[in-house]
Formats: structure tokens, C-alpha cells, sequence
């Protein structure tokens, strides 16, 4: 193979980027570094349908950020598309890490760059266009050692932007940290947040007792508990959920909280005491169901978000949960932005929700 290759069309580009990618995930410890914006459609469909056996190859992606809210031809925010390409390879189970900086989009990417985009591997190295249209292939391994010294302090001098953490912890259960006292908050997710609903007895009841550590977390947890309580049933708290996701509930015992490892289903009795514990707060507007187009989103999707940080809670599909703690500021303040100004037709009112739980609450004394 020629030291470099010259790639004339968008066909040879993603040729390239497949066998060297599909390559390098197939080596032991391989490792693949990214500079480029999440836009690059084929490379991101590629990567979200690596098989999670690949854990072993890791990801470092850096892309820009603007430190504006911009928007793109038909209105949709950048940032937030760029979050939409790079959650699936979470989902995926990979170990995919993303770094920002900040700088003009635009100005890096649009305005005369010759190859602003880079994919480096063990042995090969891609700069394309950013149209991906066009590209050089690298095969000379002073090259690629060049340029794998380059973007390793590039790496350096960026942030993450998303931190996975252990979701078996109570760190990403940001409503239980005392910043988000008086500020308002936002719990946007399928299911109703029933944390607060879990009393010391019924923690101790439903923690499986084959969980390695149950002694110590229980009494850590139960601690957590107490602050959530006290925190989501004070001011500024917003709790938003769907039908669906209730009815879910009511099927399963399940919330996404507190690992399946962790706990055991809550029994019928159980759902039924901590749904009737949430009726007080329908009435108050604590919690609100949601509406069309909102009742529609996807069961995995966990949205915690206030103006000093947020987090995003799913599970991959290894049936791991993740915890993504947002970084950004414009993403925390594009998702708090939306929050704050939903549409008012798009919640039910607080005597609907109310209605609505005492409906689930009566097929389940009735089952």
C-alpha cells in the first residue's frame, strides 16, 4: 500500500473510513481518535452498529462547539443535533469518550480549510474535507505518529462533554445536591420520579439481599433519600412523565433509578402506596403528565437539567444504566431554555394527572 492514497470522492472517503475503522475494532486495545463535528453521517451509523464486544476499542472525539446557541438551515440547534448523533454510541456500549472547544464553526469548518478533519487509527491516518467529499489517506508511520503527538495535546487543552459515572452511586441524582435549592429544576422522563416516594422500610424491604455491599448502601442511600425528599418537595420542581410510562410502572415495579441489580420489583402493594403518596403533588402541580408530541419520547431518555448542571440517565444495550453528566453550558442552557418556555398544551393540568393516578391506582387494587 502507497504511503498515501489520494481519496477523490465521497464513495472512496467512507471506503477508507469503514475498513481502517472495521480494522482497528477488530485489534486488541485499538484506538481510534476523531477531530471532526458529529455531522459525518455514514462515520456515526458505522460506529452506533459496532457490536458491543468491541468495548475494548476506544473513541476520542474532539469537535467544536460555538459558545452561542446557533442554528442550523431548518432552525434545529447544533449542539443538540451534535448530542442526538453521539448518544447511540453510548447506548451502544461503547467506550466512546467526546471533547469540546470552543471556537466558530463556521470559520473552522466552512471558510476556505483545506482538510479541517482528521481519523487517526494504530497504522492509519484520513483528513477530509469537511463536505466529506474528498480526502488523503495516510500509510507513513512518521505521519501518523506526527500526528497522533498533535492531537493528543490538542486532547489536552479540551473538556469533556458528556462524563459517564457509575449510576449505582447517588452523584448523578443532582436533585439531592444543595445548589439546586432555589433554582428551578426540570425531571423530564417516561416515567414518574418516585425516589422521594421510597420510605426507610420500603428501601430495606425491596434491596435484594444477594447485593454485594446491601449493609453499606442502605444506609447511604436511605441518607440520599432523605435529601431528595426534602429538596423535591420544596420549591421551583418540576416533575414531568407520561401515560405510558406509569402504565409501565403499574406493570413492572420498575424504575430506572435504581439498578435491577440493586432491587427487586415493588409489589402491586407497593406501586399502589407510592402512586397514592404522589397525589398530594399532582394537585399542587409538582407533577404533570405530558402530552402529544411529548408522550411520544423514547423510554429511554432521563432528563435532569437546572442552570448549574444536568445529567442524562439510559440504559445501553448490555442493560448496563449510564449516567451522562452534561458539561456544556449551552447544551444545559438549551435544554433549560425549552424547559422553561414549554408549551402550556403540551402538559395536562394538575387535576388531570391527579385523575390519571387514581385510574392506575384502581386497576391495580382491582387486578
Amino acid at each position: 500500500m502507497p504511503n498515501c492514497m489520494v481519496l477523490t470522492s465521497q464513495l472512496e472517503l467512507n471506503q477508507a473510513v469503514y475498513h481502517n475503522l472495521i480494522a482497528e475494532s477488530n485489534r486488541r486495545n485499538g484506538h481510534i481518535a476523531l477531530f471532526l463535528q458529529p455531522d459525518y453521517d455514514f462515520l456515526f451509523t458505522l460506529l452506533a452498529s459496532l457490536k458491543p464486544t468491541s468495548q475494548t476499542l476506544q473513541i476520542d472525539h474532539i469537535f467544536c462547539i460555538n459558545r452561542t446557541e446557533l442554528t442550523s438551515e431548518n432552525h434545529k440547534i447544533y449542539n443538540i443535533n451534535y448530542l442526538r448523533t453521539i448518544l447511540p454510541l453510548f447506548i451502544n456500549a461503547l467506550q466512546y469518550q467526546p471533547y469540546y472547544y470552543y471556537d466558530d464553526i463556521h470559520s473552522h469548518y466552512d471558510n476556505l480549510n483545506i482538510f479541517p478533519c482528521m481519523m487517526l487509527t494504530s497504522d492509519h491516518a484520513i483528513i477530509s474535507t469537511s463536505d466529506y467529499k474528498t480526502g488523503l489517506l495516510f500509510h507513513d508511520e512518521k505521519v501518523i505518529s506526527m500526528l497522533w503527538e498533535m492531537y493528543n495535546s490538542y486532547l489536552g487543552k479540551c473538556t469533556p462533554l458528556l462524563r459517564p459515572i457509575d449510576s449505582t452511586t447517588v452523584e448523578y441524582s443532582m436533585p439531592g445536591n444543595k445548589e439546586w435549592n432555589n433554582t428551578p429544576c426540570y425531571i423530564i422522563q417516561p416515567k414518574p420520579y418516585l425516589l422521594p416516594h421510597i420510605t426507610p422500610e420500603l428501601l430495606e424491604a425491596v434491596v435484594s439481599p444477594t447485593f454485594q455491599g446491601r449493609d453499606d448502601f442502605i444506609p447511604y442511600f436511605r441518607q440520599f433519600l432523605a435529601s431528595v425528599s426534602s429538596r423535591i418537595f420544596g420549591q421551583n420542581m418540576h416533575l414531568y412523565h407520561t401515560r405510558q410510562g406509569i402504565e409501565l410502572f403499574a406493570r413492572t415495579g420498575r424504575i430506572l433509578e435504581i439498578p435491577e441489580e440493586i432491587c427487586r420489583p415493588f409489589t402491586p402493594t407497593e406501586r399502589i402506596f407510592m402512586l397514592k403518596s404522589m397525589l398530594p403533588y399532582c394537585r399542587d402541580g409538582l407533577y404533570r403528565l405530558l402530552k402529544k408530541p411529548l408522550e411520544q419520547i423514547s423510554d429511554n431518555l432521563h432528563l435532569c437539567i437546572n442552570s448549574f448542571s444536568g445529567y442524562l440517565l439510559c440504559t445501553n444495550v448490555l442493560n448496563q444504566n449510564i449516567c451522562l453528566v452534561i458539561n456544556e453550558s449551552t447544551l444545559l442552557s438549551a435544554f433549560l431554555d425549552y424547559a422553561e418556555h414549554m408549551d402550556v398544551n403540551v402538559l395536562s393540568s394538575p387535576e388531570e394527572t391527579e385523575d390519571y393516578i387514581k385510574t392506575i391506582i384502581s386497576k391495580l387494587e382491582h387486578a
